[in-house]
């Protein structure tokens, strides 16, 4: 999976809808996932939303542990990416799908490290209608 940006996005595709747009920084030392960013969005039979275009940074406070940034939507099966890098990095999982429930749903991030003795950051989320 190679990383996307934003802007490949826009340049590619006739439309592009912005779900979420979040840029508070959150961190853990937690070995296992931990909920740190949530919203909640419509599926509509009249707008339906297929998958999603995730982007997110993350990096660790020592090279000595790696990052993971696990996604979900409604508690469904995580997509997850890693990190080891010591200075702020743009992840990207592309293509999440989504249930095409009609209704509310929720999308969670969860943040855990490889080592408790180095905190797991998280920053920017950016999510993308695709």
């Amino acid at each position: 999976m190679g990383i996307k940006f934003p802007s490949d996005i826009a340049s590619t595709s006739t439309s592009v809808t912005v779900l979420h747009l979040d840029d508070a920084q959150f961190s853990t030392t937690a070995t296992t996932a931990t909920l740190e960013k949530t919203f909640r969005f419509v599926q509509s039979s009249t707008n339906p939303v297929s998958s999603l275009n995730v982007y997110v940074s993350a990096w660790n406070a020592s090279s000595g542990a790696t990052t993971t940034i696990s996604v979900n939507i409604d508690g469904g099966t995580n997509s997850t990416v890693q990190t080891s890098s010591t200075t702020e990095t743009l992840l990207s999982i592309t293509n999440l799908t989504v249930p095409s429930t009609n209704g509310i749903h929720t999308f969670n991030l969860s943040l855990n490290t490889s080592n408790v003795s180095y905190s797991a950051y998280t920053q920017l989320l950016e999510v993308y209608q695709s």
